[in-house]
């Protein structure tokens, strides 16, 4: 079967892209990448052996308006034929696909573009209206999405696909790592704080900057590590200093995934404060390293966390209720390890990549009939 896979496959969502066109080819799927982004593919992505990937970033514009590429793009698919075009974020990426008028069309929203901006620009909800018009099936990774899509959308339930993209537990798992970072930073004996958000604003890294400062006076041994890289990277350097934080605050910068793992198992407890979420892959990476956590209390972590059993939920934005969850956690370490423990059983049971990518395939047959 032959998938026109559509989507920018930059390294800002190198890591989700990769997982679904690695798992395609290794399948025995004839695999086309294609993509307008203006910045390069991801290293990992270029690196697959049997993707054939055609790139065509645009001269004239900085921003990746895709849909103006709407009659270079139907020579692509007249050129390649696919048996299904599988495209990713709706407004752009998807709209392209939607106004080339191919069928079998399946449109996976990531997130935001379903949950954030179409209620900030009425532009955008349009766009998102007629790429549904359009499709002929959706996945998405939590039920609350899928209830946002039907409700907004008006789009069959019956053609909606549910499944958390999942993790590799082969690789995201406990292990025993010699404690470079910590032996590096001298934090042998802290308790160490991980979030690994890119520095954009819907993960909100001013109320976890102001929580960690709330929180540190009472728990001396607490230190944070700040792992990724993005548009405000360096208003939040900006927000240790002012706070006084540098002496207890690492940023990591961007990382491979193997070394994610290891920054994972080194760390005490993961944490995230975003403003809106689909099913978080670094939440659940997180998970099946055994680590507790404490994340905004939002719909989609609703959907595997449990206050109190399994982790803490904080009202978006509430540092006070963030520290008091960092505080209560940081100095219970049974409290750490029977967490953990837990989002290991639920890591291993709910969110494994490999069984949850055979929903695709059954989406793929169904489309291909």
């Amino acid at each position: 079967m032959k998938i026109l896979y559509l989507s920018s496959a930059t390294d800002t969502l190198g890591n989700h892209n990769h997982k679904f066109i690695k798992a395609l080819v290794e399948s025995g799927y004839d695999v086309h990448l294609v993509s307008y982004h203006p910045l390069p593919i991801a290293k990992n992505i270029q690196e697959i052996k049997g993707v054939k990937i055609y790139h065509y970033p645009p001269k004239l514009i900085k921003k990746p308006l895709y849909f103006n590429r709407i009659f270079h793009f139907r020579k692509i698919i007249k050129k390649i034929r696919p048996d299904i075009i599988h495209s990713g974020n709706l407004f752009n990426v998807s709209f392209l696909a939607a106004l080339s008028g191919f069928h079998p069309l399946l449109v996976m929203p990531f997130g935001s573009d379903v949950l954030i901006l179409p209620q900030k620009y009425r532009i955008i909800k349009l766009i998102n209206k007629f790429v549904f018009s359009r499709a002929d099936w959706v996945t998405c990774d939590a039920e609350f999405v899928k209830n946002h899509i039907i409700n907004d959308y008006k789009f069959d339930s019956n053609k909606i696909t549910v499944f958390p993209w999942g993790i590799e537990l082969d690789l995201f798992h406990p292990k025993n790592i010699y404690h470079s970072i910590r032996e590096k930073l001298k934090w042998e004996n802290n308790i160490i704080l991980i979030m690994n958000r890119h520095f954009e604003s819907v993960y909100d890294h001013e109320t976890l900057i102001k929580a960690f400062y709330i929180s540190k006076d009472k728990n001396p041994k607490l230190r944070l590590l700040l792992v990724g890289d993005g548009a405000l990277k360096e208003k939040t350097k900006n927000l240790i200093l002012k706070y006084g934080l540098e002496k207890y605050v690492y940023m990591s910068g961007r990382v491979s995934r193997e070394k994610m793992v290891e920054l994972l198992n080194e760390s005490d407890i993961y944490i995230s404060t975003s403003i809106s979420d689909g099913t978080s892959i670094s939440l659940l990476e997180a998970m099946a390293c055994n680590k507790p956590v404490i994340v905004s209390d939002i719909p989609c972590n609703r959907e595997w966390i449990i206050n109190n059993d399994n982790g803490f939920l904080a009202n978006v934005g509430d540092e006070r209720m963030f520290s008091d969850s960092i505080i209560r956690l940081s100095k219970d370490i049974l409290l750490q390890k029977s967490m953990g423990e837990k989002n290991g059983r639920i890591a291993l049971e709910r969110a494994d990549w490999k069984i949850n990518f055979q929903k695709l395939q059954n989406i793929y047959n169904i489309l291909a009939k």
